[in-house]
């Protein structure tokens, strides 16, 4: 009865398993990028997803930058942190989420951690289904994000001679990002 038991529980497992990685693969396919969106969340929600779950989030975040759906990207930034607290891709969307009252707090140690994002922004790891050209794009973009913020860090921290070297790379790639333009110009004006 136990042997029988313990088979049952196995091949349980294992079809959880693999209906989780079926519905990543399902939600890899999605050439929508809203219909991505809503088979990765399916997929958070199925019992057993462990592996790919870091992926799947990296892939909702993406999708939802690219979408403009700037609170969705930063509740799954969030979830990423807990998971992986050094996360470039979670570090940088986070970071661009702060308020000005917010950026103000622990400028020192925001900045040390920003700047280790960006030093292993070349570590991330594609996520599982995404083509490379797309994840090339993806880690730019980190890269660029967290620029932006630390020269903001360092515009906070009066360092204005650093702090224009950063807000200029991150104004030059995004010229539309009102905040880095004024970090740039508050920056450009100081010291």
């Amino acid at each position: 009865m136990l042997f029988i038991c313990c088979v049952v529980s196995v091949t349980v497992r294992g079809q959880l398993s693999q209906t989780s990685v079926e519905a990543y693969a399902d939600a890899v396919k999605q050439s929508v990028i809203a219909q991505r969106i809503v088979a990765m969340e399916h997929y958070l929600t199925l019992p057993g997803v462990s592996s790919l779950k870091v992926d799947a989030l990296e892939f909702l975040i993406w999708d939802h930058i690219r979408l403009g759906h700037q609170a969705q990207a930063l509740q799954h930034a969030q979830e990423l942190v807990a998971m992986e607290p050094a996360n470039p891709m979670a570090v940088a969307v986070l970071s661009q989420g702060q308020t000005p009252e917010q950026r103000g707090k622990g400028v020192q140690k925001r900045l040390a951690m920003l700047n280790t994002s960006l030093a292993s922004v070349n570590q991330l790891r594609r996520p599982e289904g995404m083509p490379e050209r797309n994840f090339q794009v993806v880690r730019e973009q980190v890269a660029v994000m967290l620029k932006g913020a630390i020269g903001l860090a360092e515009l906070d921290l009066e360092d204005y001679p650093t702090a224009r070297v950063h807000l200029q790379e991150a104004v030059d790639s995004d010229p539309n990002n009102v905040r880095w333009v004024y970090g740039l110009g508050l920056a450009l004006l100081n010291g």
